[in-house]
């Protein structure tokens, strides 16, 4: 659903898939929904905000990382920091580990047309003592920095790949 319908909106079509995700209990159709969904909303920016903040400040994780996903497709290569921050704020705060890659990973996309910014960004998440924050900080240096040949992004992986 969401590749066919992507950039769509659909409010339906997001409501039945966040149904889904709250009725099963199968974790490969929770992952695939919380890509499915965020597709709905692919460069759909101020509009898509009613939905993505419903979605985060949902109690269940499945639809909590679905909005950092969300988050990462609206405002894709946008490199709108006022965005970046609530991703941050959500990468630190948030009491479940894939919610925060979820939403250090969001970075990347949303700073993907701005690469530079990526290193500063998630320098001291690269350091952190959260397995699933280091991850997602790699992943965030990875899809921002790819094919730029940057030195910075490269050594600010290495701390990730070790426990602290």
């Amino acid at each position: 659903m969401g590749l066919v319908m992507v950039g769509s909106l659909d409010a339906t079509a997001t409501e039945d898939m966040v149904n889904y995700i709250q009725n099963t209990q199968h974790d490969k159709i929770c992952n695939g929904l919380s890509v499915g969904i965020p597709l709905l909303v692919f460069d759909r920016q101020e509009e898509a905000a009613n939905c993505i903040e419903a979605l985060t400040d949902h109690k269940d994780q499945s639809i909590r990382r679905t909005a950092m996903n969300c988050l990462a497709m609206a405002y894709c290569g946008t490199a709108n920091l006022d965005v970046v921050q609530v991703l941050l704020h959500h990468g630190v705060s948030d009491a479940f580990g894939d919610v925060r890659r979820a939403a250090v990973t969001a970075i990347g996309f949303v700073l993907c047309n701005k690469p530079e910014l990526c290193p500063d960004m998630v320098r001291l998440l690269a350091e952190s003592f959260n397995p699933y924050v280091r991850c997602g900080a790699a992943m965030a240096l990875g899809i921002a920095c790819a094919s730029t040949g940057s030195i910075v992004s490269r050594t600010q992986c290495a701390p990730c790949s070790t426990a602290p």
